[in-house]
């Protein structure tokens, strides 16, 4: 989880409150289950507003989804 907020920090197109919003929603997402599906509208919000994070970290983000988020998010 810390190397995927080192990336949405590294992001230097996008807007800072869009930033600092996806930051808060890796920390809650950090403190649920894997496979909690409440956390797919996190997941959801950071594949909409991050896109090149979220396929420049796929290896790693794939490894913290659970299987019922995946299947929620489409993944899987």
């Amino acid at each position: 989880m810390l190397w995927l907020r080192d990336q949405i920090q590294a992001e230097r197109d996008m807007p800072a409150d869009t930033r600092t919003t996806l930051q808060r929603v890796l920390e809650r997402l950090e403190r649920m289950a894997p496979d909690n599906t409440k956390a797919t509208a996190g997941w959801e919000r950071i594949r909409q507003q991050a896109p090149k994070v979220w396929e420049a970290t796929k290896p790693v983000r794939d490894t913290l989804i659970g299987e019922a988020v995946k299947k929620a998010l489409g993944l899987g």
